[in-house]
């Protein structure tokens, strides 16, 4: 059976996205009754408050990255200027969180440390922009199983991850973001650098 096929993309995407809501519920649990409510409140408020400003940041520009590179093959030149362009929404924000003023920050961030929120914002990122970018790419050289596997696979390396971190007591917002940032980073490079590998990105203009 041919995986670039329409109907298997479609059936790995779907089966795929079954299982990792059911994982990803069963990690939320861990989480959830081992830093308890009040925790577990601050984890999701500070990872969601990156998540809004990051697509705040974006301008869209990831929807037309995806739209371009599906359309036709692109040259290396093109990831790397978008990949600058991720770098840049990094800075922006990292910048936006450095340079606001205590008083503003304790509002936004209702008293957080500033180690939590510049962790949340790293972890967003990780989370966000730079996992999309390799699936993207990958999407748009109609790989979507192994854009597929790999959603799975992180899915259940985070869940065992936090299982230990639970069983070890060790479980804490700062180890989390940590993980969140590893993991992540580890999973876009890798797929990053096989797709780089391929030779794929060359061929484009």
């Amino acid at each position: 059976m041919n995986k670039n096929s329409l109907k298997v993309r479609f059936l790995s995407t779907f089966i795929t996205n079954i299982l990792r809501v059911g994982i990803s519920f069963i990690a939320g649990l861990v989480i959830a009754r081992t830093l308890g409510p009040g925790e577990y409140g601050n984890f999701n408020f500070l990872l969601g408050s990156f998540t809004s400003l990051a697509t705040l940041a974006d301008i869209a520009s990831s929807y037309a990255f995806y739209t371009f590179i599906s359309q036709r093959q692109r040259g290396r030149k093109f990831f790397f200027y978008y990949s600058g362009w991720v770098l840049a929404q990094l800075l922006i924000l990292l910048l936006f969180v450095l340079f606001l003023p205590d008083s503003i920050r304790q509002k936004i961030w209702l008293g957080h440390q500033f180690e939590m929120v510049f962790l949340a914002l790293l972890a967003s990122i990780a989370m966000n922009q730079l996992w999309r970018l390799a699936a993207q790419i990958g999407e748009s050289i109609r790989d979507t199983v192994g854009v597929q596997i790999r959603n799975l696979s992180l899915a259940v390396a985070y869940l065992v991850c936090v299982t230990v971190l639970a069983g070890f007591h060790v479980i804490s917002l700062k180890n989390l973001f940590f993980l969140n940032i590893l993991l992540y980073l580890l999973f876009s490079g890798l797929y990053a650098w096989r797709i780089y590998k391929t030779g794929i990105l060359s061929k484009g203009e």
